[in-house]
């Protein structure tokens, strides 16, 4: 389990590119995602995450995506 967070005084860059190698590099991509955010939400659908509640949000692993 890891905690990172993105103050919203960040640059947008530095955000996408994170979410960018997490959900596309083969070390990481195979990783079950769930995040939490109050305004990112279009970001993070961006790369495959999908809204469960409110604020959450969620990964699933490419190997257990249908192709």
């Amino acid at each position: 389990m890891m905690c990172l967070w993105i103050l919203p005084a960040a640059d947008w860059v530095v955000g996408k590119k994170l979410i960018e190698t997490i959900t596309t590099h083969e070390t990481y991509r195979n990783l079950f995602g769930i995040l939490s955010t109050q305004d990112a939400h279009g970001l993070y659908e961006q790369y495959g995450f999908v809204r469960d509640h409110g604020k959450t949000l969620s990964r699933r692993p490419d190997f257990l995506k249908k192709e």
